[in-house]
């Protein structure tokens, strides 16, 4: 008769077994199995990161035309690093756009950022801060200049300009989210890049950010 013993889940989740090493079924301390999601040990590591205005009330403004080189986010995945976009979501307010705004999502197998931009914060989703973010998230609170190249859209919108909730209609157009159908990974040197454009004038957005990173040689 064989003998299967656990080891009791610990506080720290940020201990890692290197590849091809053996290690111990965790249980929790009643003797039950413990097993979580993926997403759930990446943010128990602390390697889910969020990001967002460095204020509760900042904003981007959207450009008047998309254009490969002036994207509104743009984050810069360095070599040695795997990032997951997980979550984008846009809320327009303040200034209303010129005209139907168009978002698109985009992804690329290259280093895009050149120059500019906001670089802003970010705050692992385990708040103590274990892991720090090796990707650089960059906003248009002042201009971003990218490659002028292009990799792969992941995701295009088309929304009318509306900032006033009480009269959206069932579509929710003055805000909306993005979640990957698929997972994505990013091997850097790579990039997730977001553009928006309006007619005349473009859109403020309140926005937030979240990705995932590990090391390349998770998947090695």
């Amino acid at each position: 008769m064989s003998d299967i013993r656990g080891v009791v889940h610990g506080g720290s989740g940020n201990v890692r077994a290197g590849r091809d090493a053996f290690r111990g079924v965790a249980i929790t301390p009643s003797g039950s199995v413990f097993g979580n999601t993926y997403l759930d040990m990446l943010a128990r590591e602390g390697r889910i990161f969020v990001a967002g205005d460095s204020t509760l009330v900042a904003t981007i403004t959207g450009r008047t035309s998309i254009a490969t080189t002036t994207p509104d986010l743009l984050l810069s995945v360095p070599s040695g690093t795997i990032a997951l976009p997980l979550w984008l979501n846009l809320a327009q307010t303040g200034t209303v756009a010129g005209g139907e705004i168009t978002v698109h999502i985009e992804m690329d197998n290259a280093n895009r950022y050149t120059s500019g931009g906001t670089v802003e914060t970010v705050l692992s989703s385990r708040t103590d801060n274990p892991v720090t973010n090796a990707s650089t998230l960059y906003s248009s609170s002042s201009a971003i200049t990218a490659t002028d190249a292009y990799g792969m859209g992941l995701w295009h919108g088309e929304f009318i300009q509306d900032v006033d909730p009480a009269v959206a209609d069932d579509f929710n157009w003055h805000n909306w989210e993005w979640t990957p159908r698929f997972p994505v990974y990013i091997v850097g040197p790579g990039a997730f890049l977001v553009y928006t454009g309006a007619a005349t004038t473009g859109a403020s957005y309140y926005w937030n950010l979240a990705w995932a990173e590990i090391p390349n040689t998770e998947l090695n």
